[in-house]
């Protein structure tokens, strides 16, 4: 089937692009519980505390399914993999590289797929009138 892949429902109310109108035909779509994927044992060091950044975030979390463990494992030890090849001075195939990238972008971790899921760092509401000594 050409063109894009369709967005989860879940992607099109966290995107702010739900409408009613066009859900009615998704009525038989997948719905995943939230839940928190369970941390697999095998993962590395570093693929354990990238885990437990994605995981725990707020953000990133209202965005992973228990389904979605496998790969984000997946993400997690390629990672992983990655940082201890730059720490040893190994070089880096391009096609891990690759890999993680693409990985990365599912799970809305470039800078693009952030916009995309409405995950964008926000800057942080400054009170104008707390300079006055109110």
């Amino acid at each position: 089937m050409p063109g894009r892949p369709p967005k989860l429902t879940k992607l099109h109310v966290l995107e702010g692009t739900g409408r009613a109108c066009r859900m009615k035909k998704r009525a038989g779509e997948l719905v995943l519980p939230d839940a928190t994927p369970d941390k697999p044992d095998w993962l590395n060091a570093e693929a354990s505390k990238m885990w437990d950044r994605l995981t725990t975030d707020p953000r990133y979390s209202q965005a992973i399914a228990a389904l979605d463990g496998y790969m984000l494992a997946v993400l997690c030890q390629e990672h992983g993999r990655y940082v201890e090849a730059q720490r040893e001075g190994k070089v880096i195939g391009t096609k891990q590289v690759m890999m993680v990238q693409g990985l990365a972008s599912h799970f809305g971790l470039m800078p693009t797929d952030r916009v995309k899921l409405g995950l964008a760092a926000t800057e942080p509401k400054v009170n104008k009138f707390a300079a006055l000594g109110a």
